[in-house]
């Protein structure tokens, strides 16, 4: 563990260091992102859009909608999820349960996600059990999964990558090597994917 720890580390310090003197971006370099993060959509796609988002963000609520719209669209659409709770407690809990949902069945990932961003009321043990439940999975495996001290190594390895390129707050994009921050509507992403693609 402490080895895999180190490799991160310097993964990413070299990642950072690459950035600075090519003038590179997150999309051209996720390939060295940690298999915790999940990948929906056309994992070999060339239109990369990378989101770090929080669960109890309210613009971020309405972004699945509209990836989905574009990934219909576009076969060629790879989104990567980074899971980012800057709004502490139930997020990081929300944060924790679908990195355990992705680990135990990545297929599960994304209903799950989107299930967590349309829930209404206070994200709690029971409101996973229950959302896990309904994806098809053992609600009580999942509140059993998020306990391991992994899921804390996760989100803080998500941290160190959102600091490293300038999130401040979600959602936050990145668009085939263009930041977007806030939130973006259908048509204005359409046309930065086309303008990207040019």
């Amino acid at each position: 563990m402490k080895n895999i720890k180190r490799l991160f580390i310097l993964a990413i310090i070299g990642w950072t260091v690459i950035m600075f003197k090519t003038g590179g971006t997150l999309n051209e370099y996720s390939g060295i992102l940690p298999d915790h993060i999940a990948v929906v959509g056309n994992p070999s796609g060339n239109v990369n859009i990378v989101e770090f988002f929080d669960y109890r963000c309210g613009y971020c609520r309405n972004m699945p909608s509209t990836l989905d719209k574009i990934m219909e669209e576009n076969r060629q659409v790879k989104i990567t999820l980074v899971e980012y709770p800057i709004f502490g407690g139930s997020s990081t809990l929300a944060a924790k349960s679908a990195l355990a949902v992705h680990k135990l069945d990545p297929s599960k990932y994304y209903d799950y996600h989107k299930e967590l961003l349309a829930y209404n009321g206070e994200i709690d043990e029971d409101a996973i059990k229950d959302l896990a439940g309904d994806a098809g999975l053992s609600g009580y495996k999942v509140l059993a999964e998020i306990k391991k001290p992994e899921y804390d190594t996760m989100l803080a390895e998500n941290e160190k990558i959102a600091r490293a390129f300038g999130v401040r707050g979600t959602p936050h994009f990145v668009v085939n090597g263009e930041t977007v921050r806030g939130a973006i509507s259908y048509e204005d992403l359409k046309e930065k994917i086309e303008e990207k693609s040019k």
